[in-house]
């Protein structure tokens, strides 16, 4: 099954590397991807693809972090928020029986985490950071003409 995996991705243009024995990585509009297949031998199993941001506790502060790890968890369709290393990590996982369209399904896969990626990168704007620590943003703080 990996091998159709990989064929799928390369048809669609990836260049994919291989990190360790089980896990591969590629590129697409500047985000880093990484995919593991678990298979159990029957040609049935679970692709998991993982994007992993630069988003920590540091950023944006704990009780920001879990926040909007749960709005991500909350409003976004299959794709979760975890935290890997300390870092906001955006996962996505697909059951697989073996009669899948691996291209759709990878393309899909793909389209969601790249959204999420953004729309955890739109959430952060209500978040300033100064000189390292983070600063909640409140309306008082807004200097635009409100236009």
């Amino acid at each position: 099954m990996n091998e159709k995996i990989l064929t799928a991705l390369s048809a669609l243009g990836f260049i994919v590397s291989p990190v360790g024995e089980i896990s591969y990585t590629f590129k697409y509009d500047g985000l880093n991807y990484l995919y593991r297949l678990n298979d159990d031998g029957d040609g049935e199993g679970f692709l998991q693809m993982f994007v992993l941001t630069d988003i920590n506790a540091k950023v944006c502060g704990p009780y920001d972090l879990y926040r909007l790890m749960d709005k991500t968890n909350d409003g976004i369709r299959y794709v979760k928020a975890n935290l890997y290393d300390g870092y906001l990590c955006l996962f996505y996982e697909n059951a697989l029986f073996g009669y899948e369209n691996y291209e759709v399904m990878l393309r899909n896969m793909i389209n969601a985490l790249e959204a999420s990626f953004r729309f955890v990168y739109s959430e952060l704007k209500d978040i300033q950071i100064v000189d390292g620590e983070f600063e909640e943003f409140s309306e008082s703080d807004d200097d635009s003409l409100g236009v």
